[in-house]
């Protein structure tokens, strides 16, 4: 039993060491606090107690009980939001040491047997807490897109802004027909190129069915790594030029702003964006980034909410010496359909549709409710890149979004912030 005891202390204590934002109490090494959490306080506990164990089912073998080692995490001064977010990171922490645990011969021979006793963590309760939670959850409301925008006291000859790449014609272009598209000066190099495919690690985690492109979130210390601060500035600064020069008053939703927006500022940032890489034979099906779904908006009582906070949909292409009509990999985008509920269904009606060059430096920025896709990529030595910010409208309008990934047993935090 000791040596359960150890195991069970070790993993505490890496989980503790974890992260800089918990602080271990210098007076008790099964305690630390939380202070982003209100200061809220973590303490281990442990005593021991009898389990009833089944031996063997075969026979018929009837249950026994075995002396065990049970542990208990009390959690003190934390809000629902924040015992649920430290309760998913207690889950995914003891299922990656858990992996560890069930490879080892003396626990496997401990379990096999009933042995000597043997090392329980009980996560059931656990995961119903975190699944409970992170199933319906509000998603962040972004970051106020004044802190990514440049003073004009900033400007010199050389640096590119995006209020020298857009213009009210373009804004117009928007608004009216749902997208618009400019050719910019904002290219990305193969050394670049090269940087970024070292963080495209990653499949998505949708079904291959729907979507075949690998992906990254990056945030800008990354983004100065692969060397775009230049594109992760460009697109970072879209949020607050549209907040400046569209006639928000004309605009309003009737849903009141999530702080950090506001009525005259209602457009929001995240902290990342996504690098998607399609290789041959890789797409995206026709698909909403703002789906009208099934939910209950309490304050209206409509039956039909938004996914998410999203509302314009910004993607800078980096693909040199690209066409379509013979690489394939087209942003193929269907004017009109906002209000689609299934997306799918834009081809089996024949909806109009407009196609999208992925050139190097082009710039897209479209309505996120509007229904678009990938097409496949056809050239099996090309690969389709492009980088991709969400720029948010969060309003008090019902939405919630499930960020429990079912089948990996955990959170998708990157969908929260």
């Amino acid at each position: 039993m000791q040596e359960s005891r150890n195991i069970i202390l070790s993993w505490y204590d890496e989980f503790i060491e974890s992260t800089s934002f918990f602080q271990r109490d210098p007076k008790d090494a099964l305690k630390f606090t939380i202070p982003l959490f209100h200061t809220a306080t973590v303490t281990l506990s442990e005593q021991e107690g009898e389990k009833k164990v089944q031996k063997d089912k075969e026979i018929g073998e009837s249950e026994q009980p075995i002396n065990c080692l049970f542990f208990k995490i009390h959690v003190d001064g934390a809000t629902e939001k924040d015992y649920a977010m430290l309760c998913a990171k207690i889950y995914e922490s003891q299922q990656e040491y858990n992996c560890k645990l069930l490879t080892s011969s003396s626990s496997s021979s401990c379990a096999e047997k009933g042995e000597g006793g043997c090392f329980v963590i009980e996560n059931a309760c656990l995961k119903d807490i975190v699944q409970k939670y992170f199933r319906q959850v509000k998603p962040h409301p972004g970051y106020d897109a004044k802190d990514f925008s440049f003073d004009d006291d900033d400007d010199d000859d050389s640096t590119i802004r995006i209020k020298d790449i857009l213009n009210p014609a373009l804004l117009e272009e928007l608004l009216s027909r749902g997208f618009v598209t400019v050719d910019t000066n904002i290219t990305t190099t193969a050394s670049e190129i090269a940087a970024l495919s070292n963080v495209l690690t990653s499949k998505t985690v949708q079904e291959r069915t729907v979507r075949s492109d690998t992906v990254a979130f990056i945030d800008s210390d990354m983004a100065r790594k692969c060397g775009i601060q230049k594109q992760f500035g460009i697109l970072m600064e879209v949020a607050n030029y549209l907040n400046q020069n569209l006639h928000w008053d004309s605009m309003r939703s009737g849903y009141k702003p999530i702080f950090p927006a506001t009525e005259q500022c209602p457009l929001t940032n995240p902290a990342n964006i996504q690098i998607a890489s399609y290789g041959h034979g890789e797409f995206y099906v026709p698909h909403s980034d703002n789906l009208l779904v099934m939910g209950q908006n309490h304050e209206t009582g409509a039956s039909l909410v938004r996914s998410n906070y999203r509302q314009f949909t910004c993607i800078l292409y980096c693909n040199d010496d690209w066409d379509m009509k013979v690489h394939g990999g087209a942003l193929r985008i269907y004017p009109g359909t906002i209000d689609v509920t299934d997306p799918m269904s834009v081809k089996a009606h024949n909806v109009p549709y407009t196609d999208v060059n992925p050139t190097n430096g082009k710039l897209l920025i479209f309505d996120s409710r509007l229904v678009h896709s990938v097409e496949k990529v056809l050239d099996p030595y090309k690969k389709r890149l492009a980088m991709t910010i969400w720029i948010n409208r969060p309003e008090d309008n019902g939405v919630s979004v499930n960020v429990w990934n079912e089948n990996e047993e955990r959170v998708e935090w990157y969908r929260l912030f």
